[in-house]
């Protein structure tokens, strides 16, 4: 097989990553000796994502081959386009981002050459640009097949367009790679937290949590546990590289036991430290989703919508029993946070049963069924 994906590498976080990791196994799973090629904003990082998942993807997908091309680059894309028999917007959100115009691009000309095209386990939103929405539906136009991320998704596709498009919830990629890890593991006597730094313009908080209170939760944190170990999701400064937010935190608590992870890891590094870890913390989406599967001892920070936002659809989509109602911090508006309250929920030690999902399959008769 031939894949082409395009969507937001070139600035990938762990969690673009693992959405790579989770195409690659559906692909593996239909065919051996692929080659996929990759459209990247900017291709020398992503030479440096595929440098350090290298023996992550190699265990995925042991014959695959992925090539870069430069998305922004018209000439490299017909190239790179003109040879797939496939074209996929692979994950991460379709949104308020002037990039959304190069996959449109990319997605025209495919159809030029009569090459299938399809969205795989994005989400929808924010979308409060008109320019930007009206780009969205002309890409759903030029799909063959819209698989989403959540039900969510679904929803916003139906406000926005009406019953224009169909639209089937599949969910997020990135799950195959995280299950496909998940495993029995000895716990340490340490709390794992990821923050980041708010993209207010991005999400509309009217008001909004304050550095200082993160510091005084990391602080009261060192207190309980042995260490507390800051995990970036993402290092890369178009986007904001964690590792500055994080080291600025730890910096302010003045705390010997509260550590920045600076080198950068692969895939399974990040989720070996989420498992292994007493409890966990998570903001950005992706470390939630990796905490809730991996670990199931956490706590969310909840920065987006806290009913129709990305964090939200996840954990409608996987907890029936109510597990994360006490566990889920909305920081949009909040007044007060008890960081007493926070801690207990985790020092308790209870842990969320994950029920391992359908999705691969799922995945690997949708892309059959496209390639028929």
């Amino acid at each position: 097989m031939k894949l082409g994906i395009v969507g937001w590498y070139g600035t990938e976080t762990m969690g673009d990553r693992a959405i790579l990791d989770g195409i690659l196994a559906i692909i593996n799973q239909i065919e051996h000796n692929n080659t996929v090629f990759l459209g990247s904003l900017f291709p020398f990082y992503s030479e440096r994502t595929l440098l350090e998942e290298r023996e992550v993807f190699r265990q995925t997908a042991p014959g695959t081959k992925v090539e870069l091309f430069d998305v922004k680059n018209a000439d490299a894309c017909k190239m790179a386009i003109g040879e797939c028999e496939l074209l996929i917007m692979g994950g991460g959100p379709l949104m308020d981002i002037e990039e959304l115009f190069c996959v449109e691009r990319c997605f025209r000309y495919a159809k030029k050459r009569r090459i299938k095209t399809a969205i795989v386990g994005c989400g929808v939103g924010p979308l409060n640009n008109s320019d930007y929405r009206e780009s969205v539906r002309r890409i759903f136009e030029l799909s063959d097949a819209i698989y989403v991320r959540d039900e969510l998704s679904v929803q916003v596709v139906n406000q926005l367009f009406g019953n224009s498009f169909l639209c089937d919830n599949l969910g997020d990629p990135a799950v195959i790679s995280i299950e496909q890890f998940r495993k029995a593991t000895q716990k340490r006597p340490a709390l794992l937290m990821n923050f980041r730094d708010y993209p207010k313009s991005a999400y509309g908080a009217v008001s909004m949590i304050e550095d200082a209170h993160f510091e005084q939760l990391i602080s009261y944190a060192s207190e309980k546990y042995e260490e507390v170990i800051l995990v970036p999701m993402h290092t890369f400064f178009v986007g904001g590289d964690d590792r500055a937010y994080l080291t600025k935190l730890a910096r302010a608590c003045r705390k010997e036991n509260v550590i920045v992870v600076h080198k950068p890891m692969n895939l399974h590094e990040l989720y070996d430290l989420f498992a292994t870890a007493q409890a966990c913390v998570g903001m950005r989406y992706h470390s939630v989703v990796m905490q809730t599967i991996l670990n199931g001892n956490n706590v969310i920070l909840e920065y987006t919508d806290s009913k129709n936002g990305k964090i939200a659809g996840f954990i409608k989509s996987v907890d029936c029993d109510g597990f994360y109602d006490n566990r889920i911090i909305s920081l949009q508006g909040i007044k007060e946070w008890k960081f007493e309250d926070t801690m207990n929920s985790l020092l308790d030690n209870r842990t969320f049963k994950y029920r391992k999902s359908n999705m691969s399959e799922a995945y690997e008769n949708a892309f059959k069924r496209l390639l028929d």
